[in-house]
């Protein structure tokens, strides 16, 4: 059942057996394991309508105190389905070492392993409309031309899947919910406060604030925040009537721990063939219709070696793109071997292609034979992991916002230890295309200092939100505990990226979705 706030009254008080705050990849994932269940009574609460709307975007505006960063409400959205409404749809776990205590990463380590989430994921793909559980890169290579080939002691391939075109969980899931009958979507439901029980230790009530300035409370046996990585901590923080420093904020631990993966042009290389067509790098459709990936990422043997972060790299021939025709690059973008392919622009590509037929048509027809131009340039693009660093964090401005919340202010900090890990990871690649004779690279002078707090305009988040309230066993460590409960409270869970004790490279939907997997399995084992 989907009910609207703004147009239906419940009354004052809601009901039910377990309550979720947000309806994006976490929230959603978790209902959709209770939707047959006739024996639970579900709510959903969703902020947003079915559609963007500017007026509820609004509410997600903040402030960058940090490192520049994006705008806090463009990276994320505020409606039904949440942010993958604007996914890219890049998926890979984490690996056996993002799990693991390194001595040379401070604050490294999960309470649970990769063994932990492994067996949620054949589910995970299904939710996300994602092709096999290989992600050994052999198949991948068997469709692809050859690859470079590196030192596996010092670099390796890695392998995604990409949900082709991104599984937009709006359009997917919202048939199945318009149907539930043990699940209630309730739109427009704005959560303003988290109330606990007198002794602290338990929650008693989640109150609403819909658009009209109605107030109501749902009052539930169990409760799950499924906000995203910036409103999970901002909910915490702003619901002090019994925690002065916020809910669960004890340790002063949340909105501590924010970790993004940094993105940018690392370096440049030159290089002898195109790799359209001479190496395996760009985005391929195998033979089952999956798209797949593949990036260049430092070995295991080498992070503990030169003591550094996990980290990718993915090769763009910017000079051959950029030197084709519209129609061409329209053709290309339509059939997802672009890189910054983007499936919302679907119609506008179809526009170009019409009108740049005769284009199109000679680009294919140069691409078939060969004919096209080596490029001269690649850009070494980087996707890395950040250290866990407590000063990078969320906090509370002082700004309200028309909810009577206040906003947030985002203070995005990187360390040595993570500019050390893109300066040596793109040395390595630098060395072993030398050794080669396979091209060479020029790395950015910004790479080459020693400052932690220089970084260039082109080092961007991949609005990625992580780690803010993060799981460890100890609560003096974390916010969480490995079940993904509130330390000290027995009904309050928390769902999506912020729960991550370390980032990895790999970009977070699916292990947000195997952690929600799995909060919903311990949920149906604790009982209601």
């Amino acid at each position: 059942m989907i009910i609207n706030l703004d147009q239906w009254d419940p009354g004052n008080i809601i009901r039910c057996d377990l309550c979720i705050a947000g309806a994006g990849a976490a929230g959603l994932s978790i209902a959709l394991q209770f939707i047959d269940d006739p024996q639970i009574d579900v709510v959903i609460l969703e902020g947003g309508d079915r559609n963007f709307s500017h007026s509820s975007q609004e509410i997600y505006q903040g402030r960058n105190l940090g490192i520049a960063y994006a705008a806090l409400d463009t990276s994320r959205l505020r409606y039904f389905g949440g942010t993958t409404n604007h996914w890219g749809g890049w998926c890979r776990p984490l690996g056996l070492m993002d799990f693991e205590v390194r001595s040379w990463v401070p604050n490294s380590g999960w309470p649970i392993s990769q063994k932990d989430l492994a067996p949620f994921r054949p589910e995970a793909h299904q939710i996300l409309d994602l092709g096999g559980l290989d992600y050994t890169p052999e198949s991948y290579i068997r469709e692809a031309a050859g690859l470079f080939p590196f030192d596996p002691n010092l670099l390796t391939h890695k392998l995604w899947w990409v949900s082709k075109p991104p599984t937009r969980f709006n359009s997917k899931y919202w048939p199945a919910l318009e149907k539930a009958e043990s699940v209630t979507l309730y739109l427009n439901a704005n959560l303003t406060n988290i109330h606990t029980s007198p002794d602290g230790n338990s929650v008693r009530r989640f109150e609403v604030l819909t658009n009209r300035g109605k107030r109501l409370q749902v009052q539930s046996k169990q409760y799950v925040l499924a906000l995203g990585g910036l409103e999970n901590p901002r909910i915490l923080l702003n619901s002090r009537s019994r925690h002065p420093n916020g809910l669960g904020n004890q340790h002063d631990l949340v909105g501590r721990y924010f970790m993004e993966h940094p993105h940018g042009p690392f370096g440049e290389m030159l290089i002898e063939r195109d790799l359209d067509k001479g190496f395996g790098y760009p985005q391929r459709w195998g033979h089952d219709g999956f798209p797949r990936r593949l990036s260049i990422c430092v070995s295991e043997t080498a992070q503990r070696d030169f003591k550094i972060l996990n980290h990718s790299f993915t090769l763009l021939n910017l000079s051959t793109v950029r030197g084709k025709s519209p129609g061409i690059r329209a053709l290309l973008d339509l059939t997802g071997t672009m890189e910054d392919n983007h499936p919302d622009d679907f119609w506008e590509d179809v526009r170009a292609l019409l009108r740049d037929i005769e284009g199109a048509a000679k680009g294919v027809y140069n691409m078939v034979l060969g004919h096209e131009v080596p490029p001269q340039k690649t850009i070494i693009y980087t996707r890395c992991e950040q250290s866990p660093n407590p000063d990078s964090r969320v906090v509370l401005i002082d700004e309200i916002d028309r909810l009577g919340l206040r906003r947030i202010g985002l203070d995005w900090r990187l360390t040595q230890l993570d500019k050390h890990t893109m300066r040596t990871a793109t040395q390595i690649l630098a060395r072993e295309l030398g050794r080669q004779g396979m091209g060479r690279v020029k790395l950015p002078e910004w790479l080459l200092t020693d400052d932690a707090d220089e970084w260039p305009e082109e080092l961007i988040g991949g609005g990625h939100h992580m780690g803010t309230t993060r799981m460890a066993d100890d609560p003096r460590q974390g916010v969480v505990d490995r079940d993904c409960r509130l330390h000290g409270l027995e009904n309050l869970s928390i769902a999506g990226s912020s729960v991550f004790s370390t980032s990895g490279f790999a970009n977070p939907t699916l292990t947000i979705i195997e952690l929600a997997l799995r909060l919903s399995r311990h949920l149906k084992e604790q009982g209601f």
